[in-house]
């Protein structure tokens, strides 16, 4: 949901200090508050009542659909977006956490929003502009009514608790229910009633669709009626909604010469970074940034569908493996609905290594002996693996020392076995090693 956003104005005869108080206590509020990134909820709240008691008209307070009711006499301090996500398209800015060392007001948001759990205390911040800065809602509470959700508890204007003794005595609280029995109490005249001497009886429900309706009440004063300039009046949530604002996490991939090419995984996550099962989202993929030109997606189109679990995958695969490099894969939703994320790919290269051993080896039958494997080449290079071809010995390999270590039963009789030798470049050592195995007292004498 995408408005435009306006703002009701503070009346500068009534409000001209504490909006000078506000509006520098907004940026020190920025700096400080500790901002929760995007929640569930999405959409804008409106506080643009009117002040009946200054000559404004009774009960005018929904605005654009009523433009009449903009006067002058307004109490309220325009919107609040309960989410970043919502004011992108309007300033052409992405949104990104502060905290990230790409983060660029010229072209970012502050990445926040607000998240209603089913049940449970709310979290996270809207913003209210310049006029009144961060909205804190961690002091709502959600309670299941049937299929509905009321809310109760306040949420708080950030810069107006920071202002202390600068705030003229206002609490910044935005209450979400009316006093007493707010819901049908007997000392109320009537259901929702917004009058302006009948403020006990309102409230903010969210119905089984995710849609608010209702309004919150910032009164200054006991509720007991008179003076709506006390205060910013209602706060109309109607033009908010819960939606299941997703994300995307793709893993990192490592590619070589025996996993090429590789798997990228796609999943689906929610605004608390839980993996989400739903089917049927098209995620596509980009290469972004593969400065050696030799990464490359197998799937045509480059993009996959998630099933019953959430995630899906696309084959990635690299054309050669002569040098170390790596690459960034970018993957999105295709309805913009889930953000993206990005793929580190890493090429390790294929080492060039050489390799020699003895052509021959003599063991006496039950002793335990070894060989040395020379290893030459790349950094990295190292004697992979040392195996016999048939014969009684056993053959395993030190690898840290490039040995191969063989042992013959004592029970082996005079026989010769070709032992095999690579290094982890690929490179075999040929020829291979050729393993006699002599009696114990057996002297060798030359012919």
């Amino acid at each position: 949901m995408k408005i435009s956003k306006k703002r009701g104005a503070f009346s500068i005869g009534r409000k001209l200090f504490l909006t000078l108080a506000l509006f520098l206590l907004v940026f020190a509020a920025a700096s400080i508050v500790k901002i929760q990134a995007a929640g569930n909820v999405t959409g804008w709240l409106w506080g643009g009542s009117e002040d009946a008691n200054l000559g404004g008209t009774e009960n005018c307070m929904v605005y654009p659909a009523n433009p009449s009711c903009i006067d002058g006499d307004e109490t309220g301090f325009g919107w609040i977006s309960m989410n970043c996500l919502d004011r992108e398209s309007a300033t052409g800015k992405t949104c990104k956490d502060k905290n990230d060392p790409s983060f660029d007001f010229s072209s970012n948001i502050v990445d926040y929003g607000v998240n209603f759990p089913e049940s449970g205390n709310a979290s996270g911040y809207g913003w209210g502009g310049e006029n009144i800065g961060w909205v804190d809602f961690s002091g709502v509470s959600v309670t299941a009514i049937g299929s509905e959700k009321h809310l109760s508890g306040t949420a708080q204007i950030v810069s107006i608790l920071q202002a202390g003794l600068n705030a003229g005595g206002w609490s910044g609280k935005i209450k979400m229910a009316g006093d007493g029995s707010s819901w049908n109490g007997s000392s109320c005249t009537g259901i929702n009633d917004y009058g302006n001497n009948n403020r006990c009886n309102y409230g903010v429900i969210i119905d089984s669709d995710g849609n608010f309706s209702g309004k919150g009440w910032n009164g200054e004063e006991d509720g007991s009626g008179g003076n709506m300039a006390n205060g910013f009046g209602w706060i109309d949530f109607s033009r908010a909604e819960i939606t299941e604002i997703l994300g995307i996490r793709l893993t990192d991939i490592n590619l070589n010469s025996s996993n090429n090419p590789g798997d990228l995984y796609a999943q689906l996550i929610d605004s608390g970074g839980n993996d989400k099962a739903i089917s049927g989202k098209r995620i596509i993929f980009s290469e972004i940034s593969d400065p050696s030109g030799k990464i490359a997606i197998v799937d045509s189109p480059p993009e996959c569908t998630t099933g019953v679990g959430g995630g899906c995958l696309i084959r990635v695969q690299a054309t050669n493996f002569q040098t170390n490099t790596n690459g960034i894969i970018k993957g999105e939703c295709s309805d913009s609905s889930c953000g993206s994320d990005d793929s580190n790919v890493t090429v390790e290269k294929d080492l060039a290594c050489t390799c020699s051993a003895p052509s021959s080896f003599t063991i006496t039958a039950g002793d335990t002996d070894k060989f040395h494997v020379t290893i030459d080449g790349d950094a990295g290079c190292a004697l992979n693996m040392c195996s016999a071809i048939g014969g009684s010995i056993s053959v395993s390999t030190d690898q840290p020392n490039s040995d191969c270590v063989i042992e013959a039963p004592s029970s082996s009789r005079y026989g010769c076995t070709e032992v095999e030798t690579d290094t982890t470049g690929g490179e075999d050592c040929l020829p291979p090693t050729n393993v006699c195995i002599k009696g114990p007292g057996w002297i060798e004498t030359n012919p």
